[in-house]
């Protein structure tokens, strides 16, 4: 897919009218004095721009050669929206005091896409604009300790708990087990500019730790 290049070509667009009416080609009726539809240089180089736009933004050269790369650009940007998001992981482990709820804060990402986490706010997924429907997925390691429970749950924009949005209560594993708290959050509409962060409590009597292994927490930005 790419401009055309033939010796007759011109090097900038020509205006674009501005038509009376919108409609359909037609083979026009010569016996009956209806002429052919024409077709303007506007027309075809809306059609061109349009169609080489798509292989460009799928990261692609345009080649006049191949006669695939509309098909294979449609194939790559909906892969691509498919697996925007985030993915946060611990690197250490986080103090949590006894019995007062705390935000995860997050290092930087293992893999991001659309910038929805910065240092300047480390506890938060912040949503782009553009983006009206996410899911969250995560999981919460907590050290060993036999006492009380341990909770956790996603909160929009700092106060509110939301239909789809993951909330989990646990009692502490026995004996030198550690706690695994997973959350998996159903698909939830969003705006741009909500923020989103993990909040988790625990009460075993005193501070005790999130691990670094396997606590992580991600963001799919669906639509």
């Amino acid at each position: 897919m790419r401009r055309i290049d033939v010796a007759t070509a011109v090097a900038t667009a020509p205006s674009v009218p501005t038509p009376a009416t919108r409609g359909y080609f037609t083979n026009g009726n010569p016996g009956g004095g209806i002429p052919a539809t024409e077709v303007p240089d506007w027309w075809l180089n809306m059609v061109d721009n349009e169609l080489e736009a798509v292989v460009v933004a799928a990261g692609l050269t345009p080649d006049k050669a191949t006669w695939t790369q509309l098909r294979d650009s449609i194939y790559l940007l909906s892969r691509e929206q498919a697996t925007r998001g985030a993915l946060l992981s611990l690197t250490g482990g986080q103090s949590i005091p006894n019995n007062t709820e705390t935000a995860v804060s997050w290092p930087d990402p293992v893999r991001e896409t659309d910038d929805v986490w910065g240092s300047g706010a480390p506890t938060r997924f912040i949503i782009p604009t553009g983006v009206s429907l996410v899911r969250f997925v995560g999981q919460l390691t907590f050290a060993s300790n036999g006492t009380g429970s341990r909770k956790a749950r996603v909160l929009k924009n700092g106060t509110n708990e939301g239909i789809g949005l993951p909330a989990v209560r646990t009692l502490a594993a026995g004996g030198t087990d550690v706690t695994v708290i997973q959350l998996a959050g159903a698909i939830v509409p969003v705006a741009a500019g909500d923020y989103f962060d993990v909040r988790v409590t625990q009460d075993s009597g005193g501070a005790l730790n999130i691990l670094a292994t396997n606590t992580w927490w991600s963001i799919e930005l669906l639509k």
